[in-house]
């Protein structure tokens, strides 16, 4: 099957959704398939090139950041994808087309379906969806394409969401029989594989390291203020605290850091790429890990971190409960004092690796459900030639 992958933001661009879209297509390669992603461009990287036996083209846009995109930078991706799709003559000619985000990237799609008959299926990752994030920008622009995102879905063979709570706001939203659940995937043995024997004993049960980690893009909806706050009234003795990441909203963060004397045991990393090996150990090594987000849908971070063993304290949102159900720690998103209580608690406890049951997270479980989806859109429309 040759699949069309459409993403604004892939690795080493964005955040958790362009990571699970180039970790899919990977698995999808490997499995047989012939996959081409069009993205964007960016400073430093090649406009052409095959990784893990994807093909990556990078069209011209608009871009600032590699962490985060305006609206009008996404509204170039479109232009240019456009642009490029009318001289990729062969291109035009693919199986089927996986838009990932309903929005922005979703509506090239359906330009595609209409001009080349290409059917396509999306794939939802929460801040396309309106009601997900109550930043008051984000819910301007959901009600001012509240009736092309609908275009967009109808259009759509089927409608993926990663998670139950996510495919009932979808259904809240505009009522329609084309959402269907699949979650996200990872690749638990590349988390839960031992360290090198350098770094610690090769043991299932071997000791983590004294390291609290929060991973992702820093905006204020991540809400790392919080966790900055709790560390402030729990001032953890021997312990290091690593924010790996970037984003419009770090800047505050480390004037916070500053202002409240966490400067010896809190990390500014940066920004790390997803599947690196400082990505991978960092995430190994972190015997504490804490998502205090106030939205979430189906974080891959999360599921990386459940891999590798690590104690997981999350705030008390449907996007963790419907992973991790009783098996994380919970306190209620804006708490500083619940957290701090719980910091105080698991600092003290030995740093052995957890066990969770996140099998159904796996790309062995969830690869198949991909590919069906993809063979029956191709098929709906006659163009599937294997």
């Amino acid at each position: 099957m040759k699949i069309l992958s459409l993403n604004y933001e892939y690795p080493p661009l964005g955040g958790g959704a362009g990571a699970l879209s180039e970790d899919l297509n990977r698995q999808l390669a490997a499995a047989g398939h012939r996959v081409c992603v069009v993205t964007m461009h960016y400073p430093g990287l090649p406009k052409q090139e095959t990784k893990d036996g994807v093909e990556i083209f990078r069209i011209p846009c608009l871009r600032k950041h590699r962490a985060s995109c305006a609206p009008w930078e996404q509204l170039s991706y479109l232009i240019s994808l456009r642009r490029f799709m009318r001289t990729h003559p062969e291109l035009q000619r693919f199986d089927v087309c996986h838009s990932h985000f309903i929005v922005p990237t979703g509506l090239g799609a359906l330009k595609i379906r209409s001009r080349y008959g290409m059917p396509y299926i999306l794939t939802a990752h929460g801040s396309d969806v309106e009601g997900h994030n109550d930043k008051l920008s984000v819910r301007l622009i959901h009600r001012l394409i509240r009736g092309m995102w609908r275009r967009i879905v109808d259009g759509s063979y089927r409608t993926v969401s990663p998670s139950v709570m996510l495919k009932e706001l979808m259904a809240r939203n505009y009522p329609s029989d084309r959402y269907r659940i699949i979650p996200n995937g990872i690749d638990i043995a590349a988390y839960a594989a031992d360290m090198q024997e350098e770094i610690v004993p090769r043991n299932d049960d071997r000791e983590k390291r004294p390291m609290l980690l929060l991973l992702g893009r820093m905006q204020e909806s991540k809400n790392f203020q919080t966790v900055l706050k709790a560390l402030n009234l729990v001032r953890p003795d021997g312990w290091h605290i690593e924010l790996v990441g970037d984003g419009p909203y770090r800047k505050t963060l480390e004037a916070q850091a500053e202002r409240l004397g966490l400067g010896s045991i809190v990390t500014f990393r940066g920004w790390v790429d997803h599947g690196s090996a400082e990505h991978t150990e960092l995430i190994r090594n972190a015997a504490l890990f804490v998502s205090a987000s106030r939205c979430e849908n189906c974080p891959v971070a999360v599921l990386e971190a459940a891999a590798a063993g690590s104690t997981l304290i999350l705030s008390d949102i449907p996007g963790h409960r419907s992973m991790m159900g009783d098996q994380a720690l919970y306190f209620p998103a804006d708490d500083v004092g619940e957290l701090a209580k719980i910091l105080r608690s698991e600092l003290g406890k030995e740093r052995r690796r957890k066990h969770y049951d996140i099998r159904a997270f796996s790309w062995e479980a969830v690869v198949p459900l991909y590919e069906k989806l993809l063979t029956e859109c191709a098929a709906a429309a006659g163009r599937s030639r294997g």
